[in-house]
């Protein structure tokens, strides 16, 4: 802390009155690099599975960008349950309530079924995009994995047949 204070040239009161520990600025500079959704161009009119679909490989990107793949470790370095939670709070809510969002928009033109108009859908994309981010392989087999998952998804549990 006393490292930052001096590179930022203020007091260390200073630094500490902004980050009461070094979990908590770790927790801020975390969420302050970590992408999150472009804002939506609009409801009605836009092809909620095409935008689904978008934002998921969104998502996937971010998880497997150098931050994504490192956010295990940094969140075990952060002490305390209450960071825990604000820290998954800030980097996947954006996210969920997107997909989500999305998924009521598919469900209201009639895209998606209507059983998948709460959050069990944005979940069930998130948790495609977490897992196809996180496996080991080329660049290309994981966009290739991540864009089967992502359709299973879609056609599997969403798209109303």
């Amino acid at each position: 802390m006393y490292t930052i204070a001096r590179d930022a040239q203020v007091s260390n009161a200073t630094v500490y009155k902004l980050w009461p520990n070094r979990s908590a600025l770790l927790a801020d500079a975390l969420v302050a690099r970590f992408p999150v959704p472009e804002p939506r161009t609009g409801t009605g009119g836009n092809d909620p599975v095409a935008e689904l679909s978008t934002t998921t490989h969104n998502l996937i990107n971010a998880l497997g960008s150098d931050l994504g793949r490192r956010y295990p470790e940094i969140r075990a370095a952060v002490y305390g349950a209450e960071l825990h939670d604000q820290l998954d709070k800030a980097l996947f809510t954006p996210w969920l309530n997107r997909i989500t969002d999305i998924c009521r928009e598919g469900v209201a033109i009639g895209v998606f079924r209507g059983a998948m108009a709460d959050s069990i859908a944005g979940v069930h994309v998130a948790a495609a995009a977490l897992a196809a981010a996180n496996i080991p392989l080329t660049e290309r087999t994981t966009s290739q994995v991540a864009t089967t998952f992502v359709d299973l998804i879609i056609n599997g549990v969403l798209r109303k047949d």
